[in-house]
């Protein structure tokens, strides 16, 4: 993170440094980067994985940024970022089952197409990260 050397920022920071139980330097400092998110034997084994997204909280135009579970961790205590997770389908059948018309097993694609939307009302440029719902699936 790059520090502003705009008056009004530095005065910003230092008094929510300076204030009792305030903001420590660390969490300034925090960052978020893309990382490639590989699921493990487990996963595949549930058929199902959670995925772990960011975005910075004092940026409308924030990208978001897939990141791993110790990066959702940390950043879940910083304020300027917001993090979000979303169950996410790897196995199974990749389509609805239906026996005589009543569901027996929900796909992959439509499992996480409404995991995709329910998640995409809390950030709506999510389709920049995540653009094939079929993603990680193995059968």
């Amino acid at each position: 993170m790059e520090y502003s050397d705009n008056i009004d920022d530095l005065i910003m920071y230092n008094l929510l440094l300076a204030k009792r139980g305030g903001i420590k330097l660390e969490t300034f400092k925090q960052e978020s980067a893309c990382e490639k998110i590989v699921p493990e034997k487990d996963n595949y084994a549930e058929k199902h994985m959670k995925r772990f997204f960011c975005t910075k909280t004092n940026d409308s135009k924030s990208v978001v940024t897939e990141i791993n579970i110790d990066k959702y961790n940390e950043l879940a205590e910083n304020p300027f970022f917001q993090t979000y997770q979303m169950k996410w389908k790897i196995g199974g059948a990749i389509r609805n089952v239906y026996d005589k018309g009543i569901l027996q097993e929900m796909g992959v694609f439509e499992y996480n197409e409404a995991s995709f939307k329910k998640l995409r009302k809390k950030i709506p440029n999510l389709g920049e990260v995540v653009r094939d719902l079929t993603q990680f699936y193995k059968n």
